[in-house]
């Protein structure tokens, strides 16, 4: 008899060990597959939350070229304005008239992007009036600027010219926005209107150009010549130069993005960089039907994870758990 019990004692004991050994076994399964299920729902809802993300600056680099887009044809249709005023079409290049018919135009332009400088040139490029922002000097004396390509090309095409960056006298990097002066009756070339813009308080006007820790806006113009960047060192140089190559470790696939979106296409692309991966997308400023400039907006994807992992931890405590609380019972039971 008393073996008979000691067996029962025996049995029950294993079978208690058993029971206490599957009870483990369960919730260890239930939890790797509770974890596996969980690190699959991550990736995939990590993917998607970056690709919305993707999409979105896509959209919104689009959106943002063509509000500058719009800000510089509107300067230019004001050039337009004043090269067909009265004051000029009578050849008055110059004289108290004229600086006043300028101060005005100033005024009215600055109210759509900086611009710091308005000049009168003549057809031979000399400078006949100008007037500038309170902060810069005005030009003494008759300037020739036949050395400026958005002179000469103004003068050759008797058309508006959207000119590539260059140096100012005063070490500032501008662009040229000109506009003919064309006499209604004769046809004859009497000299342009420009609007000189420094880059810098420009396009600063539209978004981040300082720091390059998080999204930023970078532009060029049709040479690949930097208009802004953060880094100063860059502006005024060419993309493809040597002092950016070396710094950029001659990445392929940031310059494919380069060198696309200068053929005048958008395109966006994701890529290892020395302080960490970015997602850089670009688009081509158009003014009218022809890309003038081209703008890059330049996201740290640690920027964009980080606003994903915020999402994503508070999706997982809505939808994981009732599961896990699901699987303790079942394990319990």
């Amino acid at each position: 008899m008393n073996k008979l019990n000691q067996a029962r004692k025996i049995l029950f004991s294993n079978t208690t060990k058993i029971t206490i050994i599957s009870i483990i076994l369960v919730i260890a399964v239930s939890y790797a597959v509770f974890f596996y299920i969980l690190n699959n729902t991550e990736t995939n809802i990590r993917k998607s939350l970056f690709e919305q993300q993707k999409d979105r600056q896509i959209e919104s680099v689009g959106a943002l070229s063509r509000h500058i887009g719009s800000d510089l044809d509107l300067i230019m249709s004001r050039l337009e304005l004043l090269a067909n005023s009265d004051t000029l079409q009578h050849g008055n290049l110059s004289g108290n008239k004229t600086e006043e018919v300028l101060q005005k135009a100033l005024h009215r332009i600055n109210s759509t992007a900086p611009v710091d400088r308005l000049l009168v040139l003549d057809r031979n490029n000399l400078v006949r009036s100008n007037t500038a922002a309170k902060y810069i000097p005005e030009f003494v004396g008759a300037i020739n600027l036949s050395s400026m390509q958005w002179a000469r090309e103004t003068k050759d095409t008797l058309a508006p010219v959207f000119s590539n960056g260059f140096l100012g006298r005063d070490g500032v990097y501008r662009i040229a926005i000109t506009f003919p002066i064309v006499d209604e009756n004769t046809g004859k070339y009497l000299g342009l209107v420009a609007a000189l813009l420094p880059t810098v308080p420009l396009f600063k006007h539209y978004g981040n150009i300082y720091d390059i820790k998080s999204q930023y806006l970078a532009v060029l113009d049709r040479n690949a010549i930097q208009l802004i960047h953060p880094v100063k060192s860059f502006i005024g140089t060419s993309f493809y130069g040597n002092h950016t190559q070396q710094a950029t470790g001659h990445n392929l696939i940031l310059n494919n993005i380069i060198s696309t979106v200068l053929s005048g296409k958008p395109y966006s692309g994701t890529y290892e960089f020395r302080n960490g991966e970015r997602l850089n997308t670009g688009y081509p400023i158009m003014v009218g039907s022809k890309p003038k400039y081209y703008g890059f907006v330049v996201t740290p994807t640690s920027t964009i994870f980080s606003q994903i992992d915020n999402v994503i931890s508070m999706h997982m405590i809505e939808i994981f758990t009732p599961c896990l609380q699901a699987l303790l019972l079942q394990s319990l039971c």
